[in-house]
């Protein structure tokens, strides 16, 4: 393994820990060690676990009380006038029932102002018109 490893990255580039049931812990000092490392174990077909990296980590957000028929459509075009960068947004579940709950999980793109979105108050209704006053 070490000669492997040795193939991509310089000794000072990287240092390894010996962990229970024969795992070894590989730390890197630089992005560029690590994205070559993950290259070669992919190219030689090494099994690997790895975390993101901080810097590729998505900023999540928390939405709360917006009933969970709300199109998630609607939700990324309002952040997006907001100047955010929406990359995923997932609507919660309760965790035995499975009934849709009034919370959606929001993944920001990376981003210096992400953390505005917490002076965000509400979300507009476009779309959506006020059926009481249809009738009248």
């Amino acid at each position: 393994m070490v000669k492997s490893i040795r193939e991509v990255a310089e000794d000072e580039q990287y240092y390894t820990k010996s962990l229970a049931n024969n795992i070894i812990k590989l730390n890197c000092t630089t992005q560029d060690t690590y994205r070559n490392l993950i290259k070669h174990f992919k190219e030689n077909g090494i099994y690997y676990h790895t975390y993101q990296l901080k810097e590729e980590r998505a900023y999540r957000v928390v939405l709360k009380y917006l009933h969970h028929s709300t199109d998630v459509e609607h939700i990324r075009q309002e952040l997006h006038d907001l100047v955010h960068k929406v990359r995923n947004i997932i609507n919660l579940h309760h965790r035995i029932t499975k009934e849709p709950l009034n919370l959606f999980f929001v993944d920001l793109e990376t981003a210096g102002n992400n953390k505005n979105i917490y002076h965000t108050m509400a979300l507009q209704k476009k779309g959506y018109s006020n059926r009481a006053s249809k009738g009248k």
